[in-house]
């Protein structure tokens, strides 16, 4: 009987029964390491693509409340040396130098993680939570360094919720059409 199953192919239909369990196996974590990879990408373009617009926004800002600044600070350093009769000192322009290398520095940022988001976001997608960070943003800079009324009126604040909406509901438009287009290509595979 030995005889007889090795003559049909006993070891080497073992064999090929292996070889078709390892490709099973391959296929099955293939199949699953394109899930996890799928899983991992999507929560990069969720939760951290969403984090580049908002330090965009922020950014933007900051840069117009720096330069805010440095103006406000540059006319005082030139009230100073015009008071003392002089050019002045180079002190007197070092604060308004330094805010205005912090304006390049926040600009930088700002458009590199722009850039960034517009990698991993739709272009209106990324547009529109930049513009509602910014605009969050700069009203609390304006309330906080300058004291600006203004951004507590209902109105200011009616608009910015329009805006944080406007946001909220382009994002969510467009997660619900990648979960379409996951649903369709799992179905069609």
């Amino acid at each position: 009987e030995w005889r007889r199953g090795w003559q049909r192919g006993g070891p080497q239909r073992r064999q090929r029964q292996r070889g078709r369990a390892r490709v099973d196996l391959g296929a099955s974590l293939a199949l699953n390491l394109d899930r996890e990879i799928e899983m991992v990408a999507t929560l990069r373009r969720g939760l951290g693509a969403r984090a580049f617009p908002v330090l965009a926004g922020a950014m933007g800002a900051l840069g117009g409340a720096l330069m805010r600044l440095a103006g406000t600070a540059g006319r005082e350093a030139s009230a100073l040396s015009e008071a003392e009769g002089s050019f002045g000192s180079l002190r007197t322009y070092i604060a308004p130098a330094s805010l205005i290398a912090g304006y390049c520095v926040s600009q930088v940022v700002m458009f590199s993680a722009h850039n960034r988001a517009l990698i991993h976001l739709p272009l209106l997608q990324a547009t529109v939570v930049n513009l509602a960070a910014n605009t969050l943003c700069s009203g609390a800079l304006g309330l906080a360094l300058f004291e600006e009324s203004h951004v507590l009126t209902a109105r200011w604040l009616l608009g910015c919720a329009l805006v944080v909406a406007g946001a909220w509901l382009i994002g969510r438009s467009f997660e619900q059409g990648q979960q379409k287009e996951r649903e369709e290509k799992h179905k069609a595979t």
